[in-house]
């Protein structure tokens, strides 16, 4: 081998132990680099805060509150399922407020009959494909106040609040709900918020004279049909102008038999 193979052989292994102990030298620097910047981001990390009980109160009072307003969203939910055909209208109408027949209906909200009729009327409209519709009147009668109009005051609360299906909501769950015959639902106030009504809303509707207007409105024209129990409805036709009077709770094939009777009559009117 020649000087200069030598040297060369020596030069290439001198270098390849360098190029091998800058490598390892690199990884123990990451290495320690790594942990140092660990260590840095420890002691920088800040430290737990301190709660104090009254933190922890309302913490726990926020939760509790949130869980309840998904659980009364979830209960609202299916409150508001079956009454899906009250459109956005000013009247306490159930289904096409265009509809050729209405069923109105003089209910008291303590009124166990009324309780036991109020799904009736529905039943009928939601069988009629739009061609009936359920208007509520109220009548609220003396010896069942005053839990039977502050029922009703509720009713149009939520009403004036949150919109007619939501009204029907309220009515269909007071009833599910009531003591009936006057004894009421209990904390009516606390009853009516979980329809999302707010404490100065529930106040204000109790001296809101547009509300009050609304049920003396309905009681009169119970007065002038000469309606004095409840339930008690009237089966019209707002084409033919006719109606037929059907008092207490019947059921669903008495409202259809005076709606074929009314059709009749028509029928044979334009014969003539």
């Amino acid at each position: 081998m020649s000087s200069n193979q030598k040297t060369k052989k020596i030069v290439w292994g001198v270098t390849i132990g360098l190029a091998a102990s800058a490598a390892v030298l690199s990884a123990v620097i990451s290495v320690k680099v790594l942990g140092l910047l660990e260590e840095v981001g420890n002691q920088n990390r800040e430290q737990p805060k301190q709660i104090t009980a009254s933190e922890i109160a309302s913490i726990v009072q926020d939760t509790l509150e949130a869980k309840e307003r998904a659980v009364s969203a979830e209960l609202m939910d299916t409150a508001l399922a079956p009454w899906e055909a009250a459109r956005d209208v000013k009247e306490r109408v159930y289904g096409n407020p265009n509809a050729r027949f209405s069923i109105v209906t003089f209910s008291d909200l303590e009124c166990p009959f009324c309780k036991r009729f109020h799904n009736t009327p529905k039943e009928v409209v939601d069988a009629s494909s739009d061609n009936v519709s359920y208007e509520f009147k109220h009548l609220p009668l003396d010896f069942h106040n005053p839990a039977a109009l502050q029922g009703s005051v509720m009713a149009e609360c939520v009403a004036k609040e949150l919109g007619n299906k939501y009204a029907w909501a309220f009515i269909d769950q007071y009833f599910q709900t009531t003591q009936t015959n006057g004894g009421g639902v209990a904390d009516l106030d606390n009853f009516a918020k979980r329809f999302g009504l707010t404490s100065s809303q529930i106040a204000a509707c109790k001296t809101d004279k547009n509300i009050q207007a609304r049920i003396t409105g309905d009681l009169e024209f119970a007065r002038e049909a000469g309606v004095s129990g409840t339930p008690s409805s009237y089966v019209v036709d707002t084409v033919g102008g006719k109606s037929i009077q059907i008092g207490g709770a019947q059921g669903a094939e008495v409202f259809m038999n005076a709606i074929r009777s009314l059709l009749e009559d028509d029928k044979e009117q334009s014969e003539e």
